[in-house]
């Protein structure tokens, strides 16, 4: 009986887990998007983020526009294209190593989502994606309202 606990346990947890250890929400896609070459060719980012920046600053255009589909889309796009690694510059840099960490998510882009996702009147999925930035910047208390304001509303609906 053991056996077929720790099982269930672990297929649990591998297939409704992220990376940051919080249980995965079913959530929307959004309407897709589609870049034009000038969004790719942004000298100044670095090439290995070059696709990130290109999804996450065409879904915040679309977010201020309140086209929430398909900004939505864009982010998800946008953490899919998040380098898995740090390039080689970025590993050989002390001011890398000593100021920056490189983290395996775009926080800026989970960030964006729990901004969007309250727009989107979807408290629930907002709290999610507060409390997934919180767990890589526990010291930041302004996302403490974002996540309280998250679950006031969630428990509203």
């Amino acid at each position: 009986m053991r056996k077929y606990l720790l099982c269930f346990c672990l297929i649990v947890c591998f297939t409704g887990c992220d990376k940051s250890g919080l249980m995965a929400p079913k959530e929307p896609q959004g309407k897709t998007v589609t870049l034009t070459q000038q969004e790719l060719n942004v000298r100044f980012i670095k090439e290995s983020r070059r696709k990130w920046y290109a999804w996450h600053t065409t879904g915040i255009r679309l977010m201020a526009q309140a086209r929430y589909e398909e900004a939505l889309y864009c982010f998800h796009q946008a953490l899919k294209a998040w380098p898995k690694k740090p390039d080689k510059s970025e590993e050989k840099s002390s001011r890398y190593q000593n100021v920056v960490k490189f983290r395996p998510e775009a926080t800026d882009t989970i960030m964006s989502l729990g901004t969007l996702y309250m727009k989107m009147k979807r408290p629930e999925l907002a709290k999610y994606y507060f409390e997934k930035f919180k767990k890589y910047f526990p010291y930041d208390t302004t996302i403490d309202s974002k996540i309280e304001e998250a679950r006031k509303a969630a428990e509203k609906k």
